[in-house]
């Protein structure tokens, strides 16, 4: 072919080339089928820049001159020109302007040492003044804004002291998510910066909360906050300025402390509040929170604790007076002990120690709390001692349905406990759900004749399918509704690591 074409007139020559290569596979591609593969390569050109170590640049992917067609899909396209790294070279960026048309734009800006000069602080400021001019310059259009202020401060400036010099009275009209990451502490007396921002909808803020600039907050509906200064005050402090967040998450790692000494706060309201997560504090801390915190009762709170080493039932004296309201309680015990308690699909408060050995839960000293829900979830490695489960399940007699994954030898305390003769345990009792858990098939068996002798038989039973020697015919004759499901590979896993 390419022989033939050779000795071809050259315009024609080109205009068979042309016309071989859309017959290829690659040629029938659709327009919209190439854009999707150069996004890829434009999202996927760089590796992942964890804390501003890796900074990225504006550069344009090498797939975009595959070929004339590509070259012309791509110049067309101004999906493919809306994502901006700063700072960048003025003509590149200017491109990058003018080929997103009136597309919305998504912004990163880093101070990485490598985008600035060795020992210069005159281009350092030229260069900052740039990424300030390069986002004004299209700042109704920025959708998505990202600053990275990595541990080099560029002439010393602050990230709060770039953001009052280059923004200060402009206008975000677009601007629907912000984030901003300092990874040094904050050291200047300028007062907090404060951005126009009147569509804002997330708000991700990694250092520390004190100099969180203040934004406009009317559509603010999703708040991170990750990194330093997560004590009690500051926290609320930093929460009033949200008033109508409705998805928040706060992460810290700080050391705790387990001496309190809070002054008395004012109450923050939170009307719209539907998810909490706070990772991780001390539990006098989180209680000092949720006390000055005002919120719906069917937001989802999901709280990971500094256990106190002193108080033994420091968390099972926490949860405590909640259980007198809930419909469900579930308690996760493998890597790390996991209460949650709900009071309606999607209502639901969780509480995980942080770093804590897995083993059961004080479920006898849980129990002491007045209570009438009807679910329990066990998906322990082990369970409680089986005088400790009577005790247990005896004072939540108002149980009518038990779901539960454990080790197979641990199953047969839950049969034992079940079965305990001086009284009538869980009177109420109608499903039991087995499904990713094995037992032997005689305790089983054993435990279902005991509840028909009783005239409390179950009414609907669940297992995962066993081996060929389970005596299904006779589970099924015991109950009402029997039924199995197909194994999965995590049920498989979990057989062989107990062999």
């Amino acid at each position: 072919m390419d022989s033939a074409l050779s000795h071809c007139d050259p315009s024609v020559g080109f205009f068979m080339k042309r016309q071989y290569n859309m017959c290829t596979p690659l040629g029938r591609l659709t327009d919209e089928l190439i854009v999707e593969i150069l996004r890829y390569c434009w999202h996927h050109q760089y590796d992942n820049d964890w804390y501003g170590t890796l900074p990225r640049s504006t550069k344009i992917p090498v797939a975009y001159n595959l070929c004339h067609r590509w070259r012309n899909v791509a110049i067309c396209a101004p999906i493919l020109w809306s994502t901006i790294y700063l700072p960048a070279n003025e003509r590149l960026c200017e491109l990058f302007q003018e080929r997103s048309g009136r597309s919305s734009l998504n912004i990163t800006a880093s101070s990485h040492p490598s985008n600035m000069p060795e020992d210069d602080d005159e281009e350092e400021i030229n260069i900052l003044h740039g990424m300030g001019d390069s986002i004004n310059g299209v700042i109704t259009r920025v959708k998505s804004l990202e600053i990275d202020w990595g541990v080099y401060c560029p002439v010393g400036w602050t990230l709060n002291q770039f953001l009052i010099e280059e923004f200060e009275g402009e206008q975000f009209t677009s601007l629907k998510k912000l984030h901003l990451a300092i990874f040094q502490y904050e050291m200047d007396e300028d007062p907090r910066a404060t951005l126009y921002t009147p569509v804002l909808e997330e708000l991700e803020f990694w250092g520390d909360i004190r100099w969180i600039p203040f934004v406009t907050p009317a559509n603010l509906v999703k708040l991170v906050l990750d990194g330093t200064m997560f004590i009690p005050e500051i926290i609320l402090d930093t929460l009033s300025l949200f008033p109508v967040v409705e998805d928040c998450t706060i992460n810290d790692c700080s050391k705790p402390d387990f001496d309190p000494d809070c002054p008395p706060h004012q109450t923050i309201s939170l009307g719209r509040l539907r998810r909490l997560e706070i990772d991780a504090l001390p539990l006098w801390a989180l209680q000092y929170l949720l006390e000055h915190l005002k919120y719906p009762a069917s937001a989802s709170i999901n709280l990971r604790v500094h256990r106190n080493p002193d108080k033994t039932f420091e968390v099972e004296e926490f949860l405590g007076p909640r259980m007198s309201s809930i419909a469900e309680l579930t308690m996760t015990s493998k890597w790390d002990i996991r209460y949650c308690v709900s009071s309606s699909p999607g209502q639901s408060f969780e509480i995980v120690p942080y770093d804590n050995k897995a083993k059961p839960g004080s479920l006898p000293f849980l129990a002491s709390y007045a209570t009438t829900f009807a679910k329990l979830r066990l998906d322990c490695r082990t369970l409680p001692l089986v005088e400790e489960l009577v005790e247990t399940l005896k004072l939540w007699h108002t149980i009518t349905h038990i779901s539960i994954q454990t080790e197979k030898a641990e199953v047969d305390k839950l049969f034992a406990a079940l079965e305990d003769h001086s009284d009538l345990v869980c009177p109420l009792l109608e499903s039991m759900d087995f499904e990713e858990t094995t037992f032997l098939p005689s305790s089983m068996e054993q435990f279902l004749r005991y509840r028909v002798s009783q005239s409390v038989p179950l009414r609907e039973l669940k297992i995962t399918k066993q081996s060929p020697g389970v005596p299904v015919e006779v589970f099924s004759t015991l109950v009402g509704n029997f039924s199995q499901s197909e194994p999965t590979r995590r049920f498989w896993n979990s057989k062989f690591n107990r062999v």
